[in-house]
């Protein structure tokens, strides 16, 4: 029986060997006047004892490096045109060998690979009146994320960084991923702004509140799929692809955390109004307003296996920067409670 993937056994068993996040985080609170109240908050989250899967049959030596041409764009960094190196083809001897993998600690292997978030987050809450109460605050954070000292089998790839997803843990896969160029990057201060508040109006006892948040928009990527044409009318490897006529390679165009899509604001409201209809029976009929403001803007749909969600097209081409699902558009929702 040939097992393709095996793992080390000091990642597997004993203490302190599995992967860790080391958490600090402190937070101020103060009174600024009666009903009026405010609280800051850090925090430092930084991830380690990563694994990587090391396949042994293949080392640094089996890649060849190589520069392409990225394709001209006004949309892409300075218009396009710049050259993309820090890209490794494997060798044709080596390519599609069955792998002999090892899973081990990416410090084992000689290398480190740091992944840290620094948050802040402020609060600030104010009951001015008994009919009126007022909340909001912002919410920012930067992750880091650096793995440029070291790399397993292929020289493009850092430990554990794919191209879909940088710094979530996949494994290397030989000829593809992040150009080491990019090995070191921020997701930028993302920021997030909120405020909810209510107040019953004196006439009728009519409630009225509303969410208000501006959001961070959608990182922008552009992975750019190469074919053995791009290579030899735009490459530097002066040899064919590894891997046949029809091999692709797929070429960061774009350095992650850099680029994103316009912030968007989204305002959600609620009208409602309480009956009384016995002494221990009350009613509330309400009307709900989903983004009031009917934003059009991009949204993730889903989120996999710890994957940022998918909220535009992110393979360059005919259909890159298009929405993949946007906000839902305003709607109106009626509804009714009975407390007895």
């Amino acid at each position: 029986m040939n097992i393709a993937t095996r793992n080390d056994p000091e990642t597997i068993t004993g203490f302190d060997h599995r992967r860790n996040n080391w958490e600090v985080s402190a937070t101020v609170s103060h009174e600024l006047m009666p009903r009026v109240s405010t609280e800051i908050s850090y925090y430092r989250r930084a991830q380690g004892h990563f694994t990587t899967t090391d396949n042994l049959d293949v080392g640094p030596t089996d890649f060849t490096p190589y520069c392409v041409t990225a394709p001209k764009d006004t949309r892409l960094p300075d218009g396009g045109g710049n050259q993309i190196c820090g890209l490794y083809d494997i060798s044709a001897p080596k390519f599609g060998l069955a792998a002999n993998n090892l899973v081990t600690f990416v410090d084992k292997a000689g290398g480190q690979w740091s992944e840290v978030f620094n948050g802040i987050d402020f609060a600030a809450n104010a009951r001015l009146r008994s009919d009126l109460f007022v909340t909001g605050g912002f919410a920012t954070g930067n992750t880091h994320f650096n793995n440029c000292s070291a790399f397993v089998d292929n020289p493009q790839t850092g430990f554990g960084v794919s191209t879909a997803v940088p710094g979530a843990g996949t494994a290397p896969t030989p000829g593809t991923g992040l150009v080491f160029s990019y090995c070191d990057f921020d997701t930028s201060w993302l920021t997030q702004i909120k405020a909810t508040g209510s107040y019953t109006l004196p006439w009728q006892q009519i409630q009225i509140g509303g969410v208000l948040q501006n959001l961070p928009g959608q990182q922008v990527l552009a992975n750019w799929n190469i074919t053995q044409a791009d290579v030899a009318a735009n490459g530097s490897l002066a040899r064919a692809l590894s891997g046949g006529a029809n091999t692709s390679r797929v070429v960061p165009l774009i350095k992650p955390g850099t680029e994103y899509t316009p912030r968007r604001t989204q305002l959600d409201l609620r009208v409602a109004k309480n009956f009384t209809i016995a002494p221990s029976r009350r009613l509330q009929v309400m009307a709900d307003i989903f983004n009031a403001l009917n934003s059009n803007a991009a949204v993730g749909a889903t989120s996999n296996a710890g994957e940022p969600p998918a909220a535009i097209n992110t393979t360059y081409g005919g259909a890159w920067l298009k929405p993949l699902n946007i906000l839902q558009a305003r709607y109106v929702k009626l509804g009714i409670q009975i407390t007895f």
